[in-house]
């Protein structure tokens, strides 16, 4: 019974589209009749919503129904569903896909924007220490590369090939790039971060400049562990978030053909863990360090230009909460989807279902202030947050391929509900933003030797030979 009055509510839906689409305009008219940037409630926005809705909640429900059946396959006779069952679903919307498949570099497809991207961000609760790393391989052997880190006390420090992001790709066992490596030592459990090389001393360099600045030898190494599960966008985000973006726009087969081939070229999950490490800087004393943050895959097809741009908050409080918000722009698709989850300090997790956040109302001048502030629900719960951006540690990247699209990554400190501190970054995205092609870029920078003193010892790791010789037992 419940199957066929899940078939009547998609059939009643369906048709409901199918006449708002004879009968829709222009969402968005604006002068002249063209429509505007983001688009806004138009006739039959109501309608559109409660029909995708519907439609939206039947696949999400098919999709987690799908997962958990393969979750049970997977899972040993007699094992019961336990924590090891919830770890070993396999995120990114491929049932059919194991943990550790998944967790490993995947094999970029036939496309000239095919990406496989790893992404951590960790923060200290005890001083003004961060660091921001991320690798994303793309074809033709280059890789994008994030390598931000400010070391309370001793000062900031950014990878010498920035605000350009492009470096080769230097491994097919790990993400590794620009004297990076990251590699998954357990799915969905432990990775290990490292860097042996050259860094810049701040400030944070928001144009390309010929001089190298002053580049001195750092070399860390960190075991993130996780303390979270998996939120998988495909699979754990809430379909109303969806369903009153896609009723924004004008509806069109041509549309729903443009949203079913978005949603099913590009997967991503994360989760939220704990980076244990030390790190050492020339002419400073060795440090250890322990970090929270959050670490994602992201894979299939990007196409930066695709997108318009995004805003992305990332937030961990001092009460056990995480969260992440993006207000994201696509104008072939969905100009103003809110998208994004909370981490629940009990280990429950919700899909953010509504917020009040405008595009049009941050940054949209390319302006970046010093506070903002947005509200959401998710699980049932209001959250009001508010934002305080570190005017010091606002580092930048762009494209040095193209020349547009411009990254903001913004340290900022966080006040949830107007009492509970939390640590995070906001993140800008401008496609439009011109930064400034970069000869050579993707294979100007070569990794400087490095004395085999300080070279890395790890002895379980499968890019060993990538990062450095080992020392003689």
């Amino acid at each position: 019974m419940p199957d066929l009055l899940s078939l009547l509510l998609a059939v009643l839906c369906l048709s409901l589209a199918g006449l708002l689409l004879r009968s829709q305009r222009c969402p968005a008219a604006g002068p002249g009749g063209s429509c505007r940037r983001y688009s806004v409630p138009g006739s039959g926005f109501q309608l559109k919503k409660w029909a995708m809705r519907g439609v939206l909640s039947l696949a999400f429900r098919r999709r987690r129904r799908e997962r958990g059946a393969a979750t049970a396959r997977r899972e040993p006779l007699g094992s019961g569903a336990g924590e090891e069952a919830a770890f070993s679903a396999a995120p990114g919307g491929q049932p059919g896909c194991g943990a550790e498949e998944l967790e490993r570099p995947q094999e970029l497809v036939c496309d000239a924007h095919a990406l496989d991207s790893v992404y951590f961000t960790g923060f200290s609760e005890t001083d003004k220490t961060f660091l921001i790393t991320r690798l994303g391989r793309r074809l033709n052997g280059l890789c994008e590369m994030w390598l931000f880190l400010r070391v309370d006390g001793i000062g900031e420090f950014e990878h010498p090939v920035h605000p350009d992001m492009m470096v080769s790709d230097e491994s097919e066992k790990c993400w590794h790039g620009g004297g990076l490596m990251i590699e998954c030592l357990e799915p969905h459990r432990c990775w290990k971060i490292q860097f042996n090389g050259q860094l810049r001393k701040g400030p944070y360099r928001h144009q390309w400049n010929e001089e190298e600045g002053e580049l001195v030898h750092v070399k860390f190494s960190f075991h993130w562990t996780s303390f979270s599960d998996i939120f998988d966008f495909n699979l754990d985000s809430h379909p109303k978030v969806f369903a009153h973006a896609i009723a924004l726009e004008k509806w069109s087969p041509e549309f729903f053909q443009r949203v079913k081939k978005d949603g099913e070229q590009h997967s991503r999950y994360e989760q939220w863990g704990q980076s244990l490490g030390e790190i050492e800087i020339e002419g400073h004393e060795k440090k250890e360090v322990s970090m929270r943050g959050v670490r994602s895959h992201s894979y299939g097809i990007r196409n930066w230009a695709e997108i318009y741009r995004y805003v992305m908050i990332l937030m961990h409080c001092e009460d056990g909460t995480s969260a992440h918000f993006t207000i994201i722009c696509v104008p072939a698709t969905t100009t103003h989807l809110t998208v994004g989850y909370v981490l629940f300090p009990n280990g429950k997790k919700a899909g953010i279902d509504w917020s009040n956040a405008s595009l049009a109302e941050i940054a949209d001048d390319g302006i970046i202030r010093d506070v903002y502030q947005v509200s959401f629900t998710a699980g049932g719960q209001f959250f009001e947050v508010c934002a305080k951006l570190d005017k010091q540690a606002h580092p930048v990247v762009y494209n040095g391929l193209t020349g547009t699209g411009v990254f903001h990554e913004c340290i900022a400190d966080f006040q949830l509900n107007r009492t509970v501190p939390g640590w995070g970054l906001v993140e800008f995205y401008y496609r439009d933003a011109v930064g400034q092609l970069i000869p050579n870029s993707g294979s100007r920078w070569k990794e400087t030797s490095i004395p085999a003193s300080s070279q890395f010892t790890e002895e379980h790791s499968q890019c060993t030979s990538d990062v450095g010789a080992k020392e003689p037992s």
